[in-house]
């Protein structure tokens, strides 16, 4: 015996449907893929530390300097269109970022304020990353990007006057002064105060 199922599906179900698959998808795209992206392990390098390192490095375009979990960079650093992926440590003597990519997947430590001037620099944290800033971050160039999925502690301000701030992890600073750019809250924040958050 054979037994012949018919479902009759109108037109405007079929919309509904093709519309919430199409809302699924750019949802993927827009918020997940990156989090893939970024998610993904050090490859390409050019340039690897592997141990306490001392040495100066410039990091050019096309250029990938990896640091791996025991690797710390402890010397002058300047990226100058390049990336550094680092699964280790980085307590540079000093850090200058011009232009290029951090992707932070252990621990970012510096000593003094951190300055995104740049259009188009990215700072990438990690979840389960750190970023320690004794001093303040300052962002003030249009399509700078600060992400962070993992934590972010800043004994100063935050100074947000362009680019963008987008944080879902938990970030832990004294002031918020955003007088421009865009600040994209889905985690935790602690702070004292909020300046035109």
């Amino acid at each position: 015996m054979r037994i012949v199922l018919c479902v009759y599906v109108t037109s405007s179900q079929i919309k509904k449907f093709i519309w919430r698959m199409t809302k699924n998808y750019f949802f993927f795209f827009v918020f997940l893929y990156p989090f893939f992206l970024f998610s993904q392990n050090c490859s390409n390098c050019n340039l690897t530390i592997t141990a306490a390192d001392t040495a100066a490095y410039t990091i050019n375009t096309g250029q990938t300097l990896c640091i791996t979990e025991t690797g710390v960079a402890k010397g002058k650093i300047i990226i100058s269109g390049g990336t550094i992926c680092n699964k280790g440590s980085i307590n540079p003597a000093a850090l200058t970022c011009t232009a290029g990519t951090i992707i932070n997947y252990g621990t970012l430590m510096l000593s003094n304020s951190l300055s995104i001037n740049t259009p188009g620099f990215t700072l990438n944290n990690a979840a389960g990353a750190t970023v320690n800033v004794i001093g303040q971050l300052t962002i003030s160039k249009a399509e700078s990007v600060f992400i962070n999925s993992g934590t972010v502690n800043i004994t100063g301000n935050i100074n947000l006057s362009a680019g963008t701030i987008n944080n879902s992890g938990t970030m832990n600073y004294a002031n918020l002064n955003k007088t421009g750019g865009t600040n994209t809250n889905t985690g935790t924040v602690n702070c004292c105060a909020r300046n035109n958050n």
